[in-house]
C-alpha cells in the first residue's frame, strides 16, 4: 500500500525543513554574498523540494495494488498474472525518481507489460 496523506504529509514537511535548515546554515553574511548567490542558493532549495514533493507523490501512486483480475494481453486478449512491482529511474521536470510500477506477464505470448497509471 502506497503513503497515507497524512505520512506524505509528514514527509514533505520534513523534507521542506531539511532544505531550509540547510539554506540557513550555509548562507553567508550580508557583506559577504551577492544577489545572485542568494538567488542561486534559494533555486537549489526550492529544487530540492520539488524534486522532493514529485518523489513523494509518486511513492504514494505507486504504492496502489496490482489490478485483479490482470490487464489483458495486447497481443492474445489472456488475462496477464501479476508478478510483482519493478523498479525504474524516471527523469521528470523535476528531478530523477524511481518509480515502482506493477508488472504483467503472459504466459501463453511471454509478453510483458507495464499497464499505465
Amino acid at each position: 500500500m502506497g503513503l497515507t496523506d497524512e505520512e506524505l504529509k509528514a514527509r514533505m514537511k520534513a523534507k521542506t525543513d531539511e532544505a531550509i535548515e540547510r539554506l540557513v546554515a550555509e548562507k553567508k553574511s550580508p557583506d559577504e554574498i551577492s544577489l545572485s548567490e542568494i538567488e542561486r542558493a534559494v533555486r537549489q532549495a526550492g529544487e530540492a523540494i520539488q524534486a522532493e514533493l514529485t518523489a513523494g507523490l509518486v511513492d504514494q501512486v505507486s504504492g496502489r495494488e496490482p489490478a485483479v483480475p490482470g490487464p489483458a494481453c495486447p497481443q492474445c486478449g489472456q488475462e496477464m498474472h501479476y508478478k510483482g512491482r519493478k523498479p525504474k529511474q524516471v527523469v521528470t521536470e523535476t528531478g530523477d525518481v524511481t518509480v515502482e510500477r506493477a508488472y504483467y506477464y503472459c504466459e501463453a505470448c511471454r509478453t510483458g507489460l507495464f499497464p499505465p497509471g
